[in-house]
């Protein structure tokens, strides 16, 4: 079992995989917020018949505290870090792989700023095309007094909203521990790997290896659109 992301590069990841395989170990990558009791109704709810398909996502993802300099200048930036979670919600949540990828950013502790190469940012905005031809606008800051993450879902017949309560979408829930708020996706998720390893031949694997790996490809590639400046098409 590992959390997020397995590795930066691809290739590595690959690599991580094939050699687990060979040796008939068991390698589950955990995203646990596909757990949550919450974001688990909300997807279903999105794709059901009566709402989808889902045209526009809006992922908000405020993190709090700020982890410590040292930390970020190995993180390997925020989108591997950080945004990889939103990445997998999004595909998830929208169930059509991206086709472009556009990003913005920027640093404001000036110490951050000041490092290169240039992948300490902490803000930023990202709009992802599915080749459904449905939307994702992902924005991400490591700088929120409080711990705050929501989804709104967009269609002709009508808006959902993720994130307001874990189980009442009518409040806001702003919480200072995401242990805290994603404590039933946690623990959930670690009851699946127990699954897996009992039950392995028939138990679907809740993330793929090639979700593993797409999440972290269009991580890499967002920070490429945030580099250049530009859309950055999927291969």
């Amino acid at each position: 079992f590992m959390e997020k992301p397995v590795c930066v590069k691809e290739s590595d990841i690959a690599e991580a995989y094939d050699y687990c395989e060979a040796r008939g170990v068991l390698l589950y990558c955990g995203f646990h917020r596909r757990f949550d009791p919450a974001l688990r109704k909300f997807q279903t709810s999105i794709n059901a018949p009566g709402f989808g398909p889902c045209e526009l996502l809006h992922v908000f993802g405020r993190d709090s505290p700020c982890p410590p300099v040292e930390f970020l200048k190995t993180s390997g930036g925020i989108f591997h870090d950080l945004m990889i979670h939103h990445i997998d919600q999004a595909q998830w949540c929208m169930g059509s792989p991206v086709s472009e990828a556009v990003a913005l950013t920027h640093t404001w502790t000036p110490e951050l700023a000041n490092i290169d190469p240039l992948v300490l940012e902490e803000t930023a905005s990202v709009i992802l095309k599915f080749r459904n031809g449905g939307m994702a606008v992902i924005d991400n800051t490591r700088r929120a007094p409080r711990y705050d993450e929501r989804m709104e879902a967009f269609s002709i017949k009508g808006v959902k909203k993720f994130g307001y309560d874990p189980l009442d979408e009518s409040t806001h829930h702003l919480t200072a521990d995401p242990f805290i708020r994603f404590a039933d996706g946690y623990r959930l998720e670690l009851d699946h790997m127990a699954d897996l390893v009992r039950h392995k031949e028939i138990v679907p694997m809740e993330v793929t290896r090639e979700q593993s790996i797409s999440n972290s490809r269009i991580a890499t590639k967002l920070m490429e659109s945030a580099e250049k400046k530009t859309v950055i098409r999927m291969e």
